[in-house]
């Protein structure tokens, strides 16, 4: 038995500073649109340096942080990595591999879930 509390414990100390997503999670109503390779503007990598990839998401930083993990239904999880010329305010641009699934996406009004990036140097889980 002791054992077992010391290692809850230590697991609980390893994590003082990993916060839950759902903890400061919100729903929100966005603009959703899709951007890709090809298109003007587009280059091989993200305003944050890391390479564009499925999962890329540009946002108006004022209003998601970037680093922030972002679900949006029909598209799945990705990350606030990117910002765009005419991504403002509560507009989101998601990634998609070819230019003909970005224009078929469309642009779509639905709610989606922001887990903003803390901080305060915690990191979701």
């Amino acid at each position: 038995m002791l054992t077992i509390a010391l290692m809850a414990s230590l697991l609980l100390s390893s994590q003082k500073n990993v916060v839950k997503p759902d903890t400061h999670s919100y729903k929100q109503k966005y603009v959703v649109t899709a951007y890709s390779q090809g298109e003007k503007g587009v280059g091989n990598f993200t305003y944050t340096g890391n390479r564009v990839k499925k999962g890329t998401i540009a946002v108006d930083p004022k209003y998601i942080p970037l680093g922030s993990k972002i679900y949006v239904p029909g598209y799945g999880w990705g990350i606030a990595d990117d910002i765009g010329g005419k991504i403002k305010k509560r507009h989101i641009d998601v990634y998609l591999n070819s230019r003909h699934s970005a224009s078929r996406w469309g642009r779509k009004y639905m709610h989606i879930i922001v887990y903003p990036k803390q901080k305060n140097g915690t990191k979701h889980l």
